[in-house]
């Protein structure tokens, strides 16, 4: 009785396995003639505005049906917080009554520098394992507490020796559990949370070429890099359109002016371009306009600057690297001469971002993080989907497999017995491996190697993130001398510039006294700096000489691949 019962239990299992195979083929096959479109409103959130689009996604393919901006009201948003929650709900709720959707799923497009993002080797394994040796793994790369995150994987590609390259994003749990509870408040469905860098992937699929996708948006400028269609590297730099905020408020002429009026009406990158290129610093103009003109300039070179070293790095860290185009988007990219700036200054050839085939949509480059996220497969919401009852169908399927069971018990019980007598004599060939004295040796041997390699790779990360941050503390000291040095007006000569970590210190000559208050003038409208201490002036053979004591601004540390 109790071998009719093991043959019994083995058949059911059998019978169990076929069944989910076939019904599996026939879901996949119904699935790819009668899917159907899937509507939904996605949102890219930024601190200045929302910008939503609506419509549907069938089998990767985009359809866009209306789209829609509303300002953010000003402190109630920032990289992922909500600080105002009232007015943030409304704001939302305004975008979403602007759409006029049949649909309340909302999707919901983000990118911060909080973002965690690592790639990973795990061993070969089921995909619903692959999440859990994910949260394993990360815990020895990161000294983070995986409970305050929510993280999802992607696989990347299979090793030759069977393991998984698996690239890991992690996203802050206050904030997608804070956005998933904003759309709930308002009456919506938090159908998904995806990453803009991960949205922007399908774009590039299938190409061949090296592209930096260059985001430029109110409060930060995201910079992405594809290698051959691929995601490969990007980076939030805290530099955007904000920066030419306080120089347009000069050149206004109505207080309903916005900043984004302020920015189509006077094209920044096409100031930069006139003065760094052409006529314009030699014009006449107001004391007023030329300062405002002069400090729109030195924004520009900032953001074009910050934008040059994140292409930079991407490039030095293997000599055998390009990058063919570069593409540009958000609000940056509808500012005229935006694209021939960043390609004078990375001699590259640079054009807006385009999305084919997703409908008649005008500025499309101030939606494409809500557009492409639309047909993504990661969600940043599900862990805080309350999971649906078991439905009707489930008992269903278990009557089926029941009555599978049965009749494989009666035309499988010979092919069990079989396969059990293949079985035992599989085991006995493995009893007598698991005794092999020489081969548990050479096991042994192996776990040694492996041991020292993984010791010899942590000391190469360790010297790798050493090596980063002396190369970026150079690079902060270039970038001061640069800024200090385009400040110097004529007649004026320094003589000693000395940089620490939170202080510079200058000392020069001029012939004029006047020269150098202009001089400590120009230093001060520049921002990078809390504190000018002018030190004595003394009159010598050489004119006057001087030194300034400089306090820098603290910088907000930005969070990079290699320093996480």
């Amino acid at each position: 009785m109790n071998a009719c019962a093991g043959y019994a239990a083995n058949a059911y299992a059998y019978a169990k396995a076929a069944y989910k195979q076939k019904k599996f083929i026939i879901q996949t096959k119904l699935g790819v003639f009668l899917a159907k479109k899937k509507e939904m409103i996605s949102l890219d959130i930024g601190s200045s505005a929302i910008k939503g689009v609506y419509g549907w996604v069938k089998d990767g393919s985009i359809r866009v049906l209306r789209t829609a901006i509303v300002d953010m009201p000003k402190g109630c948003y920032q990289g992922g917080i909500i600080s105002d929650k009232y007015e943030f709900e409304r704001a939302l709720g305004s975008v979403i009554e602007k759409l006029q959707a049949r649909t309340k799923d909302v999707a919901v497009a983000f990118e911060s520098s909080e973002i965690i993002k690592r790639e990973l080797v795990v061993p070969r394994a089921a995909p619903e394992d692959i999440a859990d040796l994910v949260s394993y793994e990360i815990t020895n790369y990161l000294p983070i507490d995986i409970a305050n995150y929510v993280m999802q994987h992607k696989v990347v590609k299979t090793l030759e020796d069977g393991r998984l390259e698996v690239r890991v994003f992690a996203v802050p749990h206050n904030i997608a559990s804070g956005l998933f509870d904003a759309i709930k408040n308002i009456g919506c469905n938090p159908y998904k949370m995806e990453l803009s860098t991960n949205g922007l992937q399908q774009i590039f699929e299938g190409e061949f070429e090296n592209t930096a996708v260059v985001d430029i948006g109110a409060g930060h400028t995201n910079v992405v890099i594809f290698e051959n269609g691929l995601f490969e590297f990007n980076r939030l730099v805290s530099v955007g359109l904000r920066m030419f905020e306080a120089p347009l408020e000069r050149l206004r002429s109505s207080n309903s002016d916005t900043l984004t009026s302020l920015l189509r009406e006077h094209d920044v990158a096409q100031i930069w371009s006139d003065y760094r290129f052409g006529d314009l610093a030699s014009r006449e103009m107001t004391d007023e306009k030329r300062v405002a003109v002069e400090e729109i300039v030195v924004a520009m070179d900032y953001l074009l600057d910050e934008v040059d070293k994140v292409v930079q790095f991407h490039l030095k860290r293997d000599s055998e690297r390009r990058i063919d185009s570069v593409r540009i988007s958000g609000g940056g990219s509808l500012l005229g001469g935006m694209a021939a700036a960043i390609e004078k200054k990375l001699s590259i050839p640079a054009s807006l971002l385009t999305i084919p085939n997703v409908g008649d949509i005008e500025e499309v480059q101030d939606f494409v993080n809500a557009i492409t996220i639309m047909p993504g497969d990661m969600n940043f919401f599900a862990p805080f989907v309350k999971e649906k009852p078991k439905t009707d169908s489930r008992r269903l399927l278990a009557t089926i497999a029941v009555v599978l069971a049965v009749f494989g018990i009666v035309y499988l019980t010979a092919d069990v017995m079989l396969r059990e007598n293949a079985l035992r004599t599989e085991i006995a060939a493995l009893d007598a491996q698991i005794n092999d004295v020489a081969l548990n040796a050479a096991i042994e041997r192996v776990d040694e190697k492996q041991a020292l390699l993984d010791r010899m790779q942590n000391t190469l990360e360790v010297l790798r993130a050493a090596d980063i941050a002396h190369r970026l503390r150079n690079t902060v000291s270039d970038e001061l001398i640069d800024l200090i040095n385009a400040q110097i007006p004529d007649k004026v000569f320094l003589s000693d510039i000395s940089i620490s970590s939170d202080s510079v210190q200058l000392s020069g000559t001029s012939h004029d006294h006047n020269n150098i208050s202009q001089f400590v003038y120009n230093l001060r409208k520049t921002g990078r700096f809390s504190e000018i201490d002018l030190g004595n002036i003394s009159e010598d053979t050489y004119g006057y000489s001087f030194s300034v004591n400089l306090l820098l601004v603290p910088a907000v540390e930005e969070v990079t691949d290699e320093n996480r």
